[in-house]
């Protein structure tokens, strides 16, 4: 299940694997252009499967913008059935309270109207706004990733170490500037905090940890997955931790749980707690695609 070829893409490389989407961009509220701010993606009218709101009218020339005040979340669709919505809704309607925001919209009222592609259906909440837009994307990822520690931290106090803000530029950076699949970052503390793009896990004499929320990291979905699937110690540590560790995966509703394979010069295995809950989680993901047949061979496993 891991990889036995080390991982050497450049930072350029780095920044533009973080970026890159492979498909189309799709307005749930217009079918005129939407801006994704990714590369690669085309939009296409959404005529046929959705009504309308211009993403780029709302999110760049609303009267009420403010780049630093904003928050979102990322569905990973299959075959246009969206995964954790509920989960996903709970998520962005806390955020939006910490922050002071309003949700003006029931994003999960638009479900029933994705395309059915395979991709990622964003919602954004931003002061007296509420947008969506799904994106194509049928990329593959890495069946186990590579782990560096990264120069950037986080700081733990702040809404952008704990939520899922638009003031993304810190983990982006410090995913782009690494010579690996993901970067790890610490926080003021020198501690453990996140990784770049999801939730960092490990096991030491057995025992399944993570960093705690108020270390700096996010309360992603498929992190609260693992919390509810299995005994969990939520450990403030130095990444020194993690050269004594005998797994190590990474966690987000993109890739789900995946194994790391190689920390620093350290090559680990596909560990036993990890296979059971990769298990576990594709077993929920068939249970919410029974009704995609062609995915229950084990695609939706990239």
């Amino acid at each position: 299940m891991r990889n036995t070829t080390p991982h050497k893409s450049s930072p350029a490389t780095a920044a533009r694997e973080g970026s890159k989407r492979s498909g189309r961009a799709v307005s749930l509220s217009s079918p005129a252009m939407v801006a994704t701010g990714e590369k690669s993606a085309r939009a296409v009218s959404a005529t046929a499967t959705v009504p309308a709101t211009p993403v780029l009218t709302a999110l760049t020339f609303g009267s009420s913008f403010r780049p630093w005040l904003g928050v979102f979340e990322t569905i990973r669709v299959e075959q246009g059935v969206p995964l954790f919505v509920n989960e996903h809704w709970k998520s962005i309607r806390y955020s939006a309270d910490v922050l002071g925001l309003e949700v003006m919209r029931d994003f999960r009222a638009a479900a029933e109207r994705l395309p059915e592609l395979s991709g990622r259906w964003r919602w954004i909440v931003t002061p007296g706004e509420s947008v969506q837009f799904f994106t194509e994307d049928q990329g593959r990822v890495p069946t186990a990733y590579s782990l560096a520690l990264a120069e950037q931290q986080v700081c733990s106090k702040n809404w952008d170490a704990r939520h899922k803000t638009l003031s993304y530029l810190t983990h982006y950076q410090a995913r782009a500037t690494v010579r690996a699949d993901e970067a790890v970052l610490l926080n003021e503390h020198g501690v453990l905090a996140t990784c770049a793009m999801g939730n960092l896990f490990w096991v030491v004499n057995d025992q399944l940890c993570t960093p705690p929320t108020d270390a700096g990291c996010r309360r992603g979905v498929v992190r609260d997955f693992v919390m509810r699937h299995a005994r969990v110690k939520e450990v403030c540590a130095t990444p020194d931790v993690l050269d004594e560790a005998s797994e190590i995966f990474v966690t987000n509703s993109w890739i789900g749980v995946r194994p790391v394979w190689r920390w620093r010069e350290k090559t680990l295995p596909l560990g036993e707690k990890c296979r059971a809950l990769r298990q576990a989680y594709r077993n929920e993901l068939y249970n919410q695609l029974q009704r995609v047949k062609p995915l229950m061979d084990g695609e939706i496993d990239n």
